[in-house]
This record gives structure tokens, sequence and C-alpha cells, in this order.
């Protein structure tokens, strides 16, 4: 990994939006489950946040479909 050493008032702000970090899968660990190479995680990165937004939003425009269509 590289380290970058950034610019104390580039970090200073950037702490700020900590409390946004949505990293759910520590990808250090998964390494011990399989082998994912960059454009894995890549891949794995990009659509969970998709699908996640489909299984909560599906739910909802579902019955509203649903009530829209026996009209």
């Amino acid at each position: 990994m590289v380290d970058i050493p950034f610019p104390s008032a580039y970090r200073s702000f950037i702490s700020v939006f900590n409390f946004i970090t949505l990293n759910f899968v520590p990808w250090q660990s998964v390494g011990c489950v399989t082998a994912l190479n960059y454009y894995d995680k890549v891949l794995v990165v990009t659509i969970t946040p998709i699908v996640r937004h489909m299984l909560t939003v599906f739910p909802v425009f579902v019955p509203a479909l649903v009530l829209v269509c026996r009209l």
C-alpha cells in the first residue's frame, strides 16, 4: 500500500467526514475467506450500494405499483 503524506489542512478537512465512512467490510480480513484481487473489490464496492438501495426502495414501490394496477 502506498503511504502518501497528505497536508495537515487536508487531513483535518477529511476527518470532519469520518462519520460518513461506510466501510462495512474490512477488506483485510476478507483474504482469509477468499482471494479477491483489486478488480473484484472494486466490483463489490460499486455494486453493494446499488443493491442495498434497490432492496430499500423496492418494498416501498411494489405495493404502490400493485395498488395502481388494481385501479
